[in-house]
């Protein structure tokens, strides 16, 4: 008896009609990309809408299950938005280190799930693997926030090129020099 179970889950609606960008270590963001509506009356000059998606599919052969995995970093460009009177290169690399934080953290919870030993239940899998996503938005939310904090939301510059360069290390470790 064979069966194919599919998993999808996104950290933030991706629609099938709603244009997403997946992030490249050689592809940068412009302002281009941000078409989203600027909330005028936020203190932001400028919102990075990005998340982890990922797919699980499962073969059963009566004998074993194989699981093939896909994650990915997203950016939403309809829920991305600026204001384009406040906001100069700066910001935009700022906003372009929070879609590389976003990488990151799919490439943790990628290696996550390739440690992870499976078994043959698929549906006890399933829940563990929604847990381990879970968990990894959680830090991720957690690294952002403190991203912005100590950047102080791209004013400060010599904490600005210190999380730039933090992020593209560990970037690399994943990714090797295609990180940079």
């Amino acid at each position: 008896m064979r069966w194919l179970l599919l998993f999808v889950c996104c950290f933030f609606l991706v629609a099938s009609e709603e244009e997403t960008i997946v992030w490249s270590a050689t592809k940068r963001l412009s302002w281009a990309n941000f078409k989203g509506n600027p909330v005028q009356n936020s203190d932001a000059v400028a919102v990075t809408a990005s998340g982890i998606a990922y797919e699980i599919s499962t073969i059963n052969d009566g004998k074993r299950v194989y699981y093939d995995m896909k994650v990915f970093a997203y950016f939403s460009p309809q829920n991305s938005w600026y204001k384009p009177k406040h906001v100069n290169q700066n910001v935009l690399e700022h906003e372009q280190l929070h879609f590389d934080i976003t990488a990151l953290y799919a490439e943790i919870f990628k290696q996550r799930l390739q440690n992870m030993k499976f078994g043959n239940d698929a549906q006890r899998a399933k829940a563990r693997i929604k847990e381990l996503y879970l968990q990894t938005v959680e830090e991720m939310d957690s690294v952002q926030k403190l991203y912005d904090k100590q950047t102080e939301y791209s004013v400060n510059g010599s904490a600005q090129m210190a999380w730039r360069l933090k992020i593209t290390s560990r970037l690399k470790k994943y990714l090797g020099n295609a990180g940079s």
